[in-house]
């Protein structure tokens, strides 16, 4: 595994020699398209998430087959270009090719424009029943100021020209390592051979909490040359626990001209009606949504006028909400600078250095860096899913929004619990890791499920000083991208137990210095569904005794414990001249015992604020450590 981070560090180093091409971060910028209603196709995401210079040609290969692969004889009408570029103020040469032998073959049109907005739509004369085209763009680009821009993911649509003195390839972004596509599309129309009305988008407006109102939001688009009446979407609601909770209608209350968008809101004037309340209890909830219309059998069912769509309608709070920052050394301090200033209690921040070069950077950094399918620093993480990528004078803009989306998310975890003891007779040390869901309902089929498509995080973080701050950096994966082989369904837990090495790491260093985080995030670098730490409190040591001694067990409850209730705490056998310790999670001495036998009750006054502490009882028959939540 050392052996293959090391080789792929190298071809990341390696690459910009051998591609010709280079980039640096985009701003993460969301691009919008003209309100011309006119059809876009494209395979970016719509974000500009990187600027590439050095090559003076760039393509983009359309296959509008791939678009309805159940039908024959699909076509795309073609009447122009749209192409977002970071820098505006220059000219582009805009051509459109047929496909020969899965190359660009004859010119069919040619046009040279100015670019006088990040985002320009090119008109040409319409190219009629193209199944595959290429669109190239002969763009000069260079370090100062001429670049194209490209949206994370994918990149087998998009090319490159590498010329090495006479000879010219195109070459895929993918192929080349840079796995994203060009801001550069087509506008047009299809041709079908039956009518078509599509679902494009479909979303909830409101919170998505256990009983609130929320609001369908979707896109529908007209792809056929009658006007189209009668036209609604259906809704159907399902469950884990019950399939088809409820239908809803939602007309359009309009026809849909020939060839056009409509864009429906349901929480705006008009369809005031339409909103429905999210189940009272924390659930998934799936929902099937369908178009109908006067097309009928006519339409092309179930190709892209259909959608299922999963929500997470989650209650539980998240103890922590984790940002991971991937940095050059060099980058730390202006960043960290402006995080300092604007990050409220709650979140906390990681670091990680994947590039080799700098002193606080390891290999586990770099297999965290891959793991995201980054190329490029620096980036900056919220809960898995909201990016930054890249520095520039709207990074603590960006940040504070990246804050924002991450602030009152939701999870299904109700509890955990994070032990860590000594392994008797060795300098390894054993990590408890417990997840515990007590009412949330979820779906536990292997394609719908979110823990089986989810993987667990467990890394040891140590404490650096960083421009004057203490920080936590990345030391050494506990375990990385580990399965969790069962859905975690409504009333279950599901322990995960690893060892590690501590050699070198004195019991006074971990106490001081360290902390293990885990979270438990979707595959594919997607969101983190949870995220918690624990550290070495004052009461941790390694014991060099010979005797391998059962070890009382600790109950503590309610768990969580809720102002006004009190806290139970007992053990199933006697401890004699036990010392109960409770700390909060800086390690700070919240209650201490020096007489605790098997029972124990406290009022929750003890616990000033909302948190996550460690109950721990240590006796002649050994230790016990339990995890408790408060909420004040």
């Amino acid at each position: 595994m050392i052996r293959r981070l090391m080789l792929l560090c190298l071809f990341i180093a390696a690459l910009t020699t051998l591609t010709g091409i280079q980039y640096i971060p985009g701003n993460g910028e969301s691009v919008h398209g003209n309100d011309t209603r006119e059809y876009h196709y494209h395979y970016h995401n719509a974000q500009n998430d990187f600027q590439f210079f050095g090559a003076s040609k760039w393509a983009v290969r359309f296959n509008f087959l791939q678009a309805y692969p159940g039908l024959q004889n699909t076509s795309f009408n073609i009447s122009g270009a749209r192409l977002w570029f970071p820098v505006p103020g220059d000219s582009v040469t805009v051509q459109l090719a047929s496909e020969q032998n899965n190359l660009p073959g004859t010119i069919l049109q040619t046009v040279r424009v100015p670019v006088t907005n990040n985002l320009i739509n090119v008109t040409f004369p319409e190219i009629t029943n193209a199944q595959r085209a290429w669109l190239i763009i002969s763009y000069p680009t260079n370090f100062s100021n001429r670049f194209v821009s490209a949206s994370n993911g994918g990149g087998s649509n998009s090319y490159y020209m590498h010329e090495v003195g006479n000879l010219q390839n195109l070459i895929s972004m993918a192929s080349a390592g840079f796995n994203c596509e060009l801001l550069f599309g087509l506008l047009g129309e299809f041709v079908l051979t039956q009518d078509d009305i599509q679902l494009m988008e479909f979303s909830l407006s409101g919170d998505l909490y256990p009983r609130s109102r929320v609001y369908p939001v979707f896109k529908v688009y007209n792809h056929s040359d009658q006007a189209v009446s009668g036209a609604g979407l259906t809704l159907v609601l399902n469950t884990p626990l019950v399939n088809d909770l409820a239908t809803y209608d939602i007309p359009l209350n309009q026809a849909l001209a020939p060839r056009s968008m409509i864009e429906v809101d349901t929480s705006q004037p008009g369809f005031e009606n339409y909103g429905f309340d999210l189940p009272g209890n924390p659930t998934q909830l799936r929902i099937d949504a369908s178009l109908y219309s006067n097309l009928a059998e006519n339409d092309t069912l179930l190709v892209n006028n259909a959608r299922s769509i999963v929500f997470n309608i989650f209650e539980n709070d998240y103890p922590i909400m984790l940002v991971e920052n991937f940095h050059r050394f060099s980058d730390t301090d202006v960043i960290n600078l402006i995080q300092d200033n604007s990050t409220p209690a709650g979140i906390h921040r990681v670091q990680y250095y994947p590039n080799l070069s700098d002193s606080l950077s390891n290999l586990g950094s770099v297999q965290r860096f891959n793991w995201y399918s980054f190329f490029s620093v620096p980036r900056s993480v919220g809960l898995g899913k909201h990016r930054i990528t890249g520095y520039n004078n709207d990074y603590g803009t960006l940040y504070n929004e990246m804050l924002q989306n991450i602030s009152g998310a939701k999870t299904f975890i109700s509890n955990s619990s994070c032990s860590i003891t000594p392994i008797q007779e060795s300098e390894n040390i054993q990590v408890s890791i417990n997840l515990q869901n007590q009412s949330t309902s979820l779906f536990s089929s292997v394609g719908q499920s979110l823990v089986f498509n989810s993987r667990l995080f467990v890394g040891l973080f140590k404490k650096d000083t960083i421009a004057g701050v203490e920080r936590f950096v990345l030391n050494r994966w506990i375990s990385f991208a580990d399965t969790i082989n069962t859905a975690l369904g409504s009333g279950s837990t599901h322990t995960k137990n690893y060892s590690f090495t501590a050699s070198g790491i004195t019991d006074a260093d971990l106490i001081q210095n360290y902390r293990v985080y885990y979270w438990l995030q979707a595959t594919g670098g997607g969101l983190i569904h949870y995220a918690n730490f624990c550290g070495f409190n004052e009461a941790f040591h390694s014991s060099t005794q010979d005797d391998v001694i059962p070890i009382p067990e600790l109950v503590a409850y309610p768990n969580p414990l809720r102002a006004g209730q009190q806290l139970t705490i007992s053990s199933k056998l006697p401890i004699q001249g036990g010392i109960l310790t409770i700390y909060n999670m800086k390690g700070q001495l919240v209650y201490r015992d020096d007489k605790f036998n098997v029972d124990k009750k406290l009022a929750a006054d003890l616990f000033h604020s909302t948190g996550i502490y460690m109950v721990q009882v240590k006796g002649s028959q050994g230790t016990s450590t339990h995890r408790i939540s408060i909420i004040k």
